[in-house]
């Protein structure tokens, strides 16, 4: 592999936040009250902002609301969540790809780059999008399962912020002869930076930060 590219996922390949619509997902499909009553707890927290208040305080190193959210899959078997992870790939992903982004891959692909996904949407629908496009590996957040029955947390830690920069480093034991990641958001600045060149993916407009490091740019807009 000496010559790799890293793509984060959620609005850089597909245009939403896919982890917590993955869960919002999984409890429209199975109409599990459980879970609805969870979610509605979650709503009134977010409603009267207690957990927004706890992620600023935090300075939204824990992924609080996203912790939330996703103890509602805990107890739900390992087989079940990947036949629906199989289908919300098929129904709400592969319909909301970015074309530009996946012309950038292929493009790379051509070119003899090894490609990853490094990510803080969840691996049991990442690896159906890794598969269909013969990715190279997959780095993201993990859902827990203990004896095959989710855990409601993450197996492992988020990868978000300077957590991707981490796994990245634990990833590859030999860093690549060139790399190039593609990214959509200011978060991202260490994930950007780890790699020999950075890519912004925005969506309609020039984003004026990325002046500061000189990254190349892709524009894309919803037709």
């Amino acid at each position: 592999m000496n010559k790799i590219a890293l793509f984060d996922f959620c609005e850089t390949i597909a245009n939403f936040q896919t982890a917590d619509a993955y869960v919002d997902f999984v409890r429209e499909k199975l109409n599990d009250s459980r879970m609805c009553r969870l979610e509605r707890v979650q709503c009134f927290l977010r409603t009267i902002k207690v957990i927004q208040i706890i992620e600023k305080l935090t300075r939204y190193r824990f992924s609080i609301n996203k912790r939330i959210k996703l103890w509602q899959l805990r107890g739900h078997n390992l087989s079940e969540l990947q036949a629906l992870a199989k289908e919300y790939y098929q129904e709400k992903i592969k319909p909301n790809l970015i074309p530009e982004t996946i012309e950038k891959l292929s493009e790379l692909k051509a070119q003899g780059y090894s490609i990853f996904l490094v990510s803080g949407g969840y691996d049991i629908y990442l690896l159906y999008f890794a598969e269909e496009n013969d990715l190279s590996g997959v780095i993201s957040t993990k859902i827990g399962f203990n004896d095959n029955v989710c855990s409601g947390r993450f197996d492992g830690v988020d990868c978000l912020r300077d957590e991707k920069t981490r796994l990245l480093n634990k990833f590859f034991k030999t860093r690549p002869e060139y790399s190039v990641a593609f990214s959509d958001s200011i978060t991202d600045i260490p994930f950007l930076n780890w790699a020999d060149s950075g890519c912004v993916v925005s969506h309609n407009t020039h984003q004026q930060w990325i002046e500061k490091f000189n990254y190349s740019e892709i524009i894309w807009k919803i037709k």
